[in-house]
């Protein structure tokens, strides 16, 4: 313990001893100078970051001191406190150097302790994102896909993006693509706490749609009946209710008792084929027949 000065005012440095006799020393009088004696405790004394101490003040006034200052140093840098029993939180490992002083204004002393504490550090769980398909993903659509977790790590959640704005929270999710595209799927798991892991495959599903056209061009017959002088007549629109015959559109191909049929893919509506019907799938599903005159007709069945 030191003085800065003594009661009369003088500045010196002096023992305990000195100080009681300070008042007969300068030739005065005056109560006896007391002394204070800095020391703490805290709890608990030591475990894994972050972790929040308790520091206890058990500093010890002798005679007339009265302590009225604490000045806490926790050694880690972060933060100091003026509190007589603060707490603080260590947030990174390591062995610190714990320093308190404590002072008596009207006395002008003051004394200094200091302690170590040892802040260790839990491994932090790590987990690894990782996933795949069980069967295809690519297809038409509507395309089913099975995923499967393969997560390294104590997974506890997953948080699935399937890139067509659906999600999911299931570990092995099975989701329906229904629009033809590329999509983007992503996984995010956790171990419920501050362990975390994502995993993006770009264009992993790829959905494709049956926008085709399959044209066959004719002469195609749709009913063949004989006539008296034994030409094969072709009906190619029976549903004609215009005709009065009821037969529909007839061509009376002579004598050709095998009309040739021809299977071509188109990108776009198909022209008209003089003496011929074409039939083809549209984008709708439904199928049509163009005749010569460039009519359209779609074929029901009921």
């Amino acid at each position: 313990p030191n003085v800065s000065t003594d009661y009369l005012g003088n500045a010196r440095d002096a023992t305990k001893a000195d100080r009681d006799v300070g008042a007969i020393e300068y030739g005065a009088t005056g109560p006896v100078v007391g002394d204070v004696t800095a020391a703490f405790t805290f709890t608990p004394t030591g475990g894994d970051a972050p972790i929040l101490i308790s520091f206890t003040d058990a500093s010890i006034e002798e005679d007339a001191a009265a302590i009225d200052g604490w000045a806490w140093d926790f050694g880690d840098g972060v933060s100091t406190s003026t509190l007589q029993n603060p707490t603080h939180t260590y947030t990174e490992y390591g062995v610190y150097t714990v320093r308190l002083t404590v002072s008596d204004s009207a006395l002008g002393i003051s004394d200094t302790t200091t302690h170590t504490i040892t802040i260790t550090s839990t491994p932090t769980p790590t987990v690894t994102a990782s996933f795949d398909t069980e069967g295809i993903r690519v297809g038409h659509a509507p395309l089913t896909v099975k995923f499967r977790d393969l997560s390294g790590g104590p997974v506890s959640t997953w948080a699935w993006d399937f890139g067509d704005g659906s999600t999911s929270s299931a570990q092995n999710p099975v989701h329906i693509y229904t629009v033809a595209g590329l999509y983007d799927v992503s996984l995010t798991v956790t171990d419920g706490g501050a362990a975390t892991d994502s995993l993006t495959e770009v264009e992993y599903i790829q959905v494709t749609s049956l926008n085709f056209r399959r044209f066959i061009v004719g002469p195609f017959p749709v009913r063949d009946i004989e006539t008296p002088a034994g030409n094969s007549v072709t009906n190619f629109d029976s549903s004609d209710d215009a005709d009065p015959t009821g037969l529909g559109y007839q061509d009376v191909a002579t004598n050709r008792r095998h009309p040739g049929i021809y299977l071509s893919q188109q990108a776009a509506e198909p022209e008209a084929v003089e003496d011929g019907l074409v039939l083809w799938l549209d984008e709708d599903g439904t199928l049509k027949a163009k005749l010569p005159d460039d009519t359209v007709k779609t074929i029901t069945w009921t």
